[in-house]
């Protein structure tokens, strides 16, 4: 019941993000990144200028960390390949409106063992 009905989000409210991995064992380390990468269509002058290193660059904002980590829980599910849940609250006021590329991507070792991306909007309240 607590599911986004839509992929468009109003800045002021906070967001949770859920998902789940498959075949990674609990006591495995793992790096975790979440990134909001800009997908806005830029404009002529923002290519031109962002090609030659003036301005145009895209917002983006991510983070880093490694599991297992005893701040989070998780909800394992035992099975032929353990799932694990997780989860992550998201504050997006500091976020340009826009269209953005949400990817969640974990990595063991320095293979990329997992990654999902999804296209949200992020607005203003109306």
């Amino acid at each position: 019941r607590y599911m986004a009905g839509d992929l468009t989000f109003v800045r002021d409210e906070p967001i949770a993000l859920y998902w789940e991995s498959y075949g990674i064992a609990p006591g495995d380390t793992v790096d975790v990144e979440l990134k909001f990468r800009q997908d806005t269509p830029m404009n002529i002058l923002q290519r031109i200028f962002g090609g030659i290193g003036i301005g145009g660059d895209r917002d983006s904002v991510s983070i880093r960390w490694r599991e297992p980590d005893p701040r989070h829980a998780a909800v394992l599910l035992t099975g032929a390949k353990p799932i694990i849940g997780r989860s992550v609250a998201v504050d997006l006021n500091a976020l340009a409106g826009g269209t953005y590329v949400v990817i969640i991507e974990m990595r063991k070792g320095k293979t990329v063992s997992a990654r999902s991306e999804r296209r949200i909007v992020v607005k203003k309240r109306e």
